[in-house]
């Protein structure tokens, strides 16, 4: 098993959750929200940490790719598995993703280095 995965794919999850149940709140449940999050994280992640990050393209060009695709992702599963419309999870998606994108490395930093 692959820990380095493991440890990123639950970070990015623990630091999405509650970005996304701000912004379902009025819609879902706190667990609603984590599941939908959590089985959508588990779609989108695997093509993020090992195709598009491993892909061999400079790190900056495979995050906004990564990025993207994350985001258009987790808005179609999650507009799909919630009935929001698409605009809702758009949203919850960019900002979600852009957060753990840019908090994650730091508290991997302050964390393990």
């Amino acid at each position: 098993m692959n820990f380095d995965y493991l440890y990123t794919f639950t970070q990015s999850n623990l630091l999405e959750v509650p970005i996304y149940f701000l912004i379902y709140r009025r819609f879902l449940t706190f667990r609603q929200t984590l599941l939908i999050v959590t089985l959508a994280n588990s779609c989108t992640h695997p093509f993020v940490f090992f195709g598009f990050m491993g892909s061999g393209w400079s790190y900056l060009t495979s995050v906004i790719i990564a990025e993207m695709f994350a985001v258009g992702g987790e808005t179609g599963l999650h507009s799909f598995a919630s009935k929001l419309s698409w605009q809702r999870p758009f949203f919850a998606a960019l900002v979600a993703n852009l957060f753990s994108w840019q908090v994650a490395p730091a508290l991997t930093y302050l964390f393990f280095l």
